[in-house]
Order: structure tokens, then C-alpha cells, then sequence
């Protein structure tokens, strides 16, 4: 069985301000109706996402989402960015994952950035 993402949702900004309202609950509305919930305590950080991935949909959501890049200084050593330098985290569930960043940009002034919100697709492959 292989993974389809088709994406719903792209680039917006949910919060930017300071740290004390910065770990709240946020929602993203997606067109449908859905609202995906999350707080930056229950989000992956995209390399323990990608270190847990057995159907290579890391490469594919980096295809999707130009706006996040990978880097890889070392072999050994691979981190992740988006355009303006904050660390990319996924929030995944049933029927999407969604690619967020977040965290301080500045000294006490933080940023949460939705880059993308895919829907999943599960199809089987035919033999």
C-alpha cells in the first residue's frame, strides 16, 4: 500500500508575538469544513519525523513543501529549515499531515507558520 498526499491547505501565518501566548491551542480551517488542532507540544520535529518514516513520505512532503529545505553538513548530521530560518515540525492524524514551523525568530518574539496541510490518500498498488 502506498501514500497519496494531496494538498489542502498552503503557506499561512498563525501567530506572531511573544512567548506567552506562544503555547496555546491553534486551529487551522481548511476549506472542507475540517479544522486541524495542535500545539507546539504535540507536533514532530520534522527529523524525528523523518528518522520514524517507513513509507518515504518525508521526500515527498519535501517535493511538496519547496518552502522547507533539508541540509546536510555532515553525513551524519541532517537538519531541517524554513525560508526564514525556523525549525519545520509535522502534526499528523488520521486524514492529514500538516507541515508547521515554528519558534523564536528574534530575541522573546516567536512565529508559527503553517507551510502545507496534506490530505492523506491510501491506494493500493496494482501487481
Amino acid at each position: 500500500m502506498s501514500l497519496q498526499l494531496n494538498k489542502v491547505a498552503g503557506e499561512s501565518l498563525l501567530y506572531d508575538g511573544t512567548e506567552e501566548d506562544f503555547y496555546k491551542t491553534y486551529a487551522i480551517a481548511l476549506e472542507n469544513g475540517d479544522t486541524i488542532y495542535f500545539s507546539p507540544m504535540d507536533v514532530i520535529e520534522f527529523e524525528d519525523f523523518e528518522k520514524k518514516d517507513t513509507q518515504n513520505i518525508t521526500n515527498l512532503l519535501l517535493e511538496k513543501t519547496p518552502t522547507v529545505k533539508r541540509f546536510a553538513p555532515k553525513p551524519d548530521f541532517i537538519y531541517y529549515k524554513n525560508q526564514q530560518g525556523i525549525i519545520p515540525y509535522v502534526k499528523e492524524n488520521e486524514k492529514y499531515l500538516a507541515v508547521i514551523s515554528l519558534g523564536e525568530t528574534q530575541p522573546a518574539r516567536y512565529r508559527v507558520y503553517v507551510e502545507a496541510v496534506f490530505s492523506k490518500t491510501n491506494f493500493t498498488e496494482s501487481q
